[in-house]
Order: structure tokens, then C-alpha cells, then sequence
């Protein structure tokens, strides 16, 4: 029986709070460092944030958003709040975003500009806009709420290839005992620069993420990606681990004449 009874505390606070969590890597090679003390106190303020707010407990909050550091802090936060965080793919149609955000019973959307006119009335945080974020973060500890193994984490929707999406609803204890069992089946990620590249509204970035942090690793996360910057990044930040979804591991080994001019020497395994 695992001792985590809240999939947003699965990263340890025992960790050296001056320790590096995450590398984000914006679309112009620009850098910022979030240290494992930042986004602990971090997740923690975005959840006192949420309930302060009136959100209650397995309530659901969406989020809409590109990758980046902001992103990952909302969807630990979220679940430490006791809420259920509701990734959602900004590429499919609008009327497909709106049947998503009925369908998980929404209550209130974390979003980029890009894409905030897809989340229509619902209450909106922009997580692009520094000063809503800020505001919407409320700083002081936080008890995560203890929650049933049999209660939502988060509601992950299929691509909607065959219809409309289907949501998939992910418990506290599933995901923790899924998220161990591959933390012991797979290579230690231990102090390990681990690449992560996918779309964070997809499974592969979000457990790549969690499996990293949870195990003393470093996550870089690349904000936009293309299969050269995917190994450029990977060659300049040293990455032990690559990590993507099929599709984008292809584009990337067709392009040779990149992969023969860098130095990826670093990469221990491709996942």
C-alpha cells in the first residue's frame, strides 16, 4: 500500500529545496530554472489560490494552456487543492472543447491567451499573464487534502479519432501505484536530465514529468517544439533521458545531418 494518499504531493518535500526541478526551455533557447523549493511552495499557493476561490473538493479545473513551468505547478496544485485537473488539447475544434469542458463538469479554466476564447463564460486565470497568475496564487503552507484511492486525480480525454473524445478519469491510487510501478521498472531517473518535449495535455509529457520529479530528476521542458531543437536541446542541456510520443521521436531521427553534427553522447535512454 503506497503512503501517498495525494498524486500532487508525489514529488517529496524532503528533497534539497535548492535542488533544480525543472529546465524550461522557451521557442527562443531561453532559460529559467525552477528549484524543487519554488514549485513547492508554489503548488502549494495555487491550491490555497483555488479553494479561496470557492472550488470544492472533487470539483473539476481545466487547463488550456501550452507547455511550460506554470503548466505542471497548476496540475499538482490542482489535485493538492483536492480538485481534478482536466488537461485539454488546443487543437481540436472549438464545439470539441466545449463538449470536453461539459462533459467533466469544468468549473473553471487555467489558460494561455491563444486559446482562452475556447473556454467561452467559464471563469478564466490567464497562465501567460504574470499578474493574473501571481493574484491567483495565494502563499502560505498547505496540508494537501488526504484523498480516497478511489477519487479523480485527473480526467485525461483520447484524441477523438473515432468520435468525441472520451474522457478517462484517473484515481489517486491508480495513478500513484502506475506511477511507482514504472519508477521501479524503468531506468533510475535520478539525478537525470530527462527531455520532455510532447504536449503536456498528453499522457507521455505529464508521467515522464511526474516519474522524473518524484525520483530526483530534472525536467526539461521544451515550451514549442521541432524535431532540430528537439536535438539541439537534448545535446546542449547534456539530456540523459529523451522522452516523446512516437511521431516526434520519427521526425527526429530523420533529420541525420543534425544528429551527425551534435554531441549526444549524454543520452542514455530513448523512451
Amino acid at each position: 500500500m503506497t503512503s501517498i494518499h495525494n498524486l500532487g504531493e508525489i514529488i517529496p518535500r524532503d528533497f534539497s529545496p535548492q535542488a533544480i526541478w525543472l529546465t524550461e526551455i522557451a521557442a527562443d533557447d531561453s532559460v529559467r530554472h525552477i528549484t524543487v523549493g519554488e514549485f513547492h511552495a508554489d503548488a502549494d499557493a495555487l491550491a490555497r489560490g483555488l479553494l479561496a476561490r470557492g472550488l470544492k473538493r472533487g470539483e473539476s479545473v481545466g487547463i488550456l494552456a501550452g507547455n511550460s513551468a506554470e503548466y505542471l505547478l497548476a496540475y499538482f496544485g490542482i489535485m493538492r487543492a483536492g480538485l481534478v485537473a482536466v488537461p485539454i488539447n488546443y487543437k481540436v475544434p472549438q464545439a470539441t472543447v466545449e463538449h470536453i469542458l461539459a462533459d467533466a463538469e469544468v468549473k473553471m479554466v487555467l489558460v494561455d491567451e491563444a486559446w482562452q476564447h475556447l473556454a467561452g463564460d467559464l471563469p478564466q486565470v490567464r497562465m501567460d499573464l504574470p499578474e493574473q497568475w501571481r493574484n491567483l496564487l495565494d502563499a502560505g503552507p498547505f496540508t494537501p487534502l488526504p484523498m480516497a484511492e478511489e477519487e479523480y486525480a485527473t480526467i485525461l480525454y483520447t484524441s477523438g479519432s473515432t468520435g468525441l473524445p472520451k474522457g478517462v478519469p484517473l484515481t489517486h491510487g491508480g495513478y500513484v501505484w502506475a506511477a511507482e510501478l514504472m519508477r521501479d521498472s524503468l531506468p533510475p531517473m535520478t539525478d537525470k536530465r530527462v527531455l520532455v518535449a510532447a504536449p503536456l495535455y498528453h499522457m507521455n509529457g505529464l508521467i515522464l514529468s511526474a516519474l522524473s520529479g518524484m525520483t530526483g530528476g530534472n525536467v526539461v521542458l521544451m515550451r514549442q517544439f521541432s524535431a532540430i531543437r528537439y536535438l539541439e536541446t537534448a545535446a546542449a542541456h547534456r539530456c540523459h533521458v529523451l522522452t516523446s510520443v512516437p511521431t516526434m521521436i520519427a521526425m527526429a531521427v530523420r533529420e541525420p545531418e543534425t544528429i551527425e553534427r551534435l554531441d549526444l553522447s549524454c543520452v542514455e535512454k530513448l523512451i
